[in-house]
């Protein structure tokens, strides 16, 4: 299990982030299950948002004109508990972490990839920790990390992000359009040379954005299936089985590897942002993306049977972990994107 932990961050210092959803009500929509308070209080789940049906054949069309499919990309962010073991699991499930001491068992993933999933852009991961010693030990690896109390995306972070990417483009002579979700922590940002900046509105991006249609899930079941194996050669070993940050960074990069192509690809062929030429199967089922629980049992992994119940939640125990301020309802954009660039 051991490996060589050199590989290129560049780090960022700290800075101060601040506020969402409802775990449960999103759990409620997706199973149409209605809930009740001990009062006896109901809450109907609402089911959709109003948004502009004709977006994806009018504005984006006309958007994306000028680019192919492999310059257009979209990046967004996930939390993640990154010491969490599966017996944990119904201890963190709709867990928000508005920052204290959980702050430092979290980290915000910040995930990027074209649509055809050719290329992913380099992981950008948020934690609380700003410890001199874990910066210089993880100097030089492919991924960036930066630091604030929260273990948030900040505006900060993200116009730093794309200030270099920015850079990086004009040095290889390509322009990309790439799409963000509309919240207060993407704010927008000025004379980008080569990236142009497209904001989903918010009621759109609920419906459209394709990180949640399997992408996010996927990165997290290759994170948790390398926490599982490191846990398996400690047991072996009769070792301590903490998880340290700097063994976190390492799985993330490998877990960010081993999404496939191909299911990235047909996450966006599902949002209609696509070419409607490109090939593929919105259907299609990865052999190396299946269930937690099937992959351990074909492993023949026992360590863990007490929890086979709750395994295929373990995977996402923390999605309704905040990476962000909460917009304010006033801020959601309903109409046309905004375009920057």
């Amino acid at each position: 299990m051991q490996e060589s932990s050199q590989f290129p961050v560049q780090v960022q210092q700290p800075v101060q982030a601040r506020p969402t959803d409802s775990w449960l009500q999103k759990f409620a929509v997706k199973h149409s299950i209605i809930i009740s308070d001990a009062t006896g209080q109901t809450f109907v789940p609402v089911t959709s948002f109003t948004h502009n049906p004709d977006w994806l054949s009018t504005m984006w069309l006309a958007t994306r004109k000028d680019y192919l499919d492999q310059d257009i990309f979209h990046v967004d962010e996930t939390g993640l508990f990154f010491r969490l073991t599966p017996e944990k699991t119904m201890t963190c499930l709709g867990e928000h972490c508005f920052g204290g001491k959980l702050a430092g068992e979290r980290v915000t993933v910040v995930l990027g990839t074209n649509l055809t999933g050719s290329e992913k852009r380099h992981l950008l991961v948020v934690g609380k920790c700003s410890d001199p010693q874990l910066l210089a030990s993880i100097e030089g690896w492919p991924l960036k990390y930066a630091s604030n109390n929260k273990s948030w995306m900040t505006n900060e972070i993200f116009e730093s992000e794309l200030r270099d990417w920015d850079s990086e483009l004009q040095l290889k002579n390509r322009r990309i359009l790439l799409l963000v979700g509309d919240c207060s922590a993407h704010p927008r940002v000025s004379n980008l040379k080569n990236i142009r900046l497209v904001y989903l509105p918010y009621h759109v991006a609920s419906v459209r954005q394709p990180m949640g249609r399997g992408i996010f899930r996927s990165f997290k079941t290759q994170y948790r299936r390398l926490l599982i194996l490191q846990l398996i050669d400690c047991f072996e070993k009769n070792a301590a089985t903490s998880i340290t940050l700097i063994d976190a960074l390492r799985m993330l990069y490998k877990a960010w590897l081993r999404v496939p192509v191909e299911m990235i690809k047909n996450c966006f062929l599902q949002t209609g942002l696509m070419k409607s030429g490109s090939e593929g199967s919105v259907f299609e089922e990865f052999e190396d993306d299946i269930p937690l629980s099937l992959w351990l049992s074909n492993h023949s992994f026992t360590q863990f049977d007490a929890w086979k119940e709750t395994i295929d939640w373990y995977v996402e125990a923390d999605s309704e972990l905040q990476t962000s301020e909460e917009p304010e309802e006033k801020d959601m954009k309903i109409e046309e994107p905004a375009a920057e660039g």
